[in-house]
């Protein structure tokens, strides 16, 4: 009689172990083909600077990554204003694979900042208060690791001082 009241409990409760289990592995699996993490973004010399140190890698949901001294490997960054567009970009064209710009863990990129062999996304606009998102893709050359970094901010400018109001 006491497994006649037992049994269902113990059976619905292995029931949903196995439904947690199977959800948690496919979305381990599936959550990101890329690695992610957040855009490091700071004001230095009244310049929006930006750079990246950790990341999760694909396929793992508590693990964490730093990048190491070779760098990170950009392929594109993006500046985009909300309702407006890209302010500032750049990308690496495929047939100038192996020659990424290589950003290393205690360097930042100034807003505006353009490198060799890259190709230029729009025409670099001029700062004006607001909210924007910047992305920075490529690749982790230590850990093998393709990876995308994004993170949402908000500036405003007055008397052309830029000042930082949050970042997301």
């Amino acid at each position: 009689r006491l497994m006649q009241i037992i049994y269902p409990k113990i059976k619905k409760i292995l029931s949903v172990i196995i439904l947690f289990t199977v959800l948690l592995c496919g979305s381990t699996v599936n959550a990101a083909k890329l690695g992610y993490g957040p855009v490091l973004v700071e004001i230095q010399n009244n310049s929006l600077c930006f750079s990246v140190r950790k990341y999760k890698p694909r396929g793992y949901l508590f693990k964490s990554l730093t990048i190491g001294p070779k760098g990170f490997a950009i392929r594109n960054i993006d500046v985009s204003k909300y309702q407006k567009g890209v302010v500032w970009g750049q990308s690496l064209p495929i047939e100038k694979n192996g020659s990424e710009y290589a950003l290393k863990p205690n360097q930042c990129i100034k807003y505006g900042t353009l490198f060799n062999n890259y190709k230029q996304v729009g025409s670099q606009q001029k700062l004006e208060s607001g909210k924007f998102t910047v992305i920075i893709s490529g690749y982790d050359p230590t850990a093998l690791e393709m990876t995308s970094f994004m993170s949402v901010f908000s500036i405003d400018v007055v008397d052309d001082k830029i000042s930082l109001k949050n970042v997301e």
